[in-house]
């Protein structure tokens, strides 16, 4: 299967649509408060984390029209750039995509393609919602974006020692998050991602944590209403993520313009 094909379907994946549910019986008195103590100390940590990461993936995407994998290289850079190439199985690229302050470049080197445009146009807003670009280095890493957060609810998860916190940016009110967070092991374990009209987008699952001061997920699954992806990430580290988020390509490529 071509590699832009499945790359295509894992970004349209993505843009899901489902209500905010109603959660159970809202935590009250000092056991709300813990939580959102140490949840707050966990969100003021996040200086100790790298600005920019990179790692080799695989990602394997379960959906109902598709099944399929790819593996490459990714490196990103906060708040939103991304450096992506997609690997054939002998190991040589065939697809580069760097995304980045609002516009895209997709080099597809087998076709001879490129691909530019601008992270608002109609066709791309189809793949990846406007709502989740400026932040998707904190998705990566399972952190949120910097910035003051109101906290407008927290709940009993099913496990213990975990419970659900909803939020709102200050400033962007019809824009929820939610997460569930670990109070032992103070991190992450799943988010839901929502547009500014509150709709469900996707959520995401961290696991397989790495060790150290800014613990990173080097597993990812990410749930939509139209599949799966599932995502698995090796030497994760801030030692080659160093680069330009730039690509140029052989003069005889053809260049469309994405509107």
């Amino acid at each position: 299967m071509s590699r832009l094909v499945i790359l295509c379907s894992l970004l349209f994946m993505v843009a899901g649509c489902a209500a905010l549910s109603p959660g159970p019986t809202e935590l009250a008195g000092r056991e709300r408060l813990l939580a959102i103590e140490s949840f707050r100390a966990f969100t003021a940590k996040q200086g100790q984390c790298p600005a920019a990461l990179a790692a080799s993936f695989r990602a394997d995407l379960d959906s109902f029209w598709h099944r399929g994998r790819v593996e490459g290289e990714v490196r990103i850079k906060s708040p939103d750039s991304i450096h992506l190439t997609l690997l054939d199985p002998l190991g040589r690229p065939v697809l580069f995509a760097v995304a980045g302050q609002g516009e895209f470049t997709v080099i597809n080197v087998p076709d001879a393609r490129v691909y530019t445009g601008t992270m608002a146009a109609e066709k791309v807003a189809k793949f990846i919602p406007p709502d989740i670009a400026p932040s998707l280095y904190y998705l990566m890493i399972g952190r949120l974006a910097p910035g003051p957060l109101r906290i407008t609810g927290v709940y009993p998860a099913d496990d213990e020692g975990k419970v659900i916190i909803r939020f709102q940016r200050q400033g962007d009110e019809g824009t929820p998050g939610e997460v569930i967070f670990d109070l032992t092991g103070k991190r992450i374990l799943s988010r839901k991602v929502f547009d500014h009209e509150g709709s469900e987008l996707f959520r995401v699952g961290y696991s397989r944590f790495s060790a150290g001061p800014c613990p990173l997920p080097t597993a990812l699954v990410i749930e939509t209403g139209r599949g799966n992806i599932s995502l698995s990430l090796s030497d994760l580290g801030p030692d080659r993520a160093e680069g330009d988020f730039t690509l140029s390509w052989p003069p005889m490529f053809k260049h469309i313009l994405v509107k």
